[in-house]
């Protein structure tokens, strides 16, 4: 009888091990996006108030499946260690990976970030070895939320609007749509607001008037390219890929660099 009893609860600690659930979200457990951050106008965090009176989707009114998740591949391609470090907006979820609070990816490597429905906030990028200052860095910015369709959809863009760190360009995996800058702004042009940590800040961060960019960023400020002003005609990946599922090229490598020549049509 006793070995029937221990074979019985070894069974269903199995099957308990087994369906351990996916994390679910929790609301505000992650660091917030720090004061002073400038997000880029019609960027993945400048998104429109929900409208009370918006129709639904006709898409989703038919029963289209969309996804439940976004889903990002930070892929390391500079030329070493990278440190990604996500904040999140303000009432946002957290991330479902429990690493991106502060990541360490290394040269060649990569790390696969899912999101919940309502997240909004961003990565930013810099050398492992140095200070991540929340302020001058490069940045993804991001958000899976309802934007009046009744369901959330993606939005995904690069910016270089506070300052450049490393160059990072995305791509939606199913379309191939891009959105970034891959070019080495480091070798291009000389920083006149270098902050000694790894970024060169850009002076025009607070500029809501600016119609170009300064010398230093000027490579990236093409149609569908990086903001690198807070107008900027960069590109967007908002409602652009149906399949919420996207690879960020993180340097300036030849597999990065293709993305640049994939421009918004």
């Amino acid at each position: 009888m006793q070995s029937k009893l221990l074979v019985l609860l070894a069974a269903v600690a199995a099957t308990q091990a087994a369906a351990v659930p996916e994390p679910s979200p929790t609301l505000g457990a992650g660091p917030e996006l720090p004061f002073g951050f400038v997000s880029a106008k019609g960027g993945a965090l400048d998104l429109p108030a929900p409208d009370p009176t918006a129709k639904p989707d006709p898409a989703a009114a038919a029963g289209k499946a969309w996804a439940g998740t976004m889903t990002i591949t930070f892929a390391n391609h500079d030329s070493g260690e990278i440190r990604v470090a996500h904040r999140q907006g303000s009432g946002s979820p957290s991330p479902l990976n429990p690493f991106v609070r502060d990541a360490h990816i290394k040269a060649g490597g990569q790390e696969v970030v899912r999101y919940p429905a309502g997240y909004h906030g961003a990565a930013f990028l810099n050398k492992a070895n140095l200070e991540m200052t929340g302020q001058d860095e490069t940045v993804i910015e991001m958000s899976f939320q309802n934007q009046n369709q009744n369901h959330p959809v993606g939005d995904v863009d690069v910016s270089y609007v506070n300052g450049f760190s490393r160059a990072a360009s995305c791509v939606c995996r199913e379309n191939k749509v891009t959105a970034g800058c891959s070019k080495n702004l480091w070798k291009l042009h000389h920083c006149p607001n270098d902050n000694h940590k790894g970024s060169c800040k850009n002076p025009k961060r607070l500029d809501d008037f600016a119609t170009s960019p300064t010398a230093f960023f000027s490579p990236c400020n093409y149609h569908g390219g990086a903001f690198t002003f807070p107008r900027a005609d960069a590109n967007t990946l908002n409602q652009r890929c149906p399949s919420e599922n996207y690879w960020c090229c993180i340097g300036t490598s030849a597999e990065c660099a293709k993305l640049n020549s994939n421009p918004r049509k």
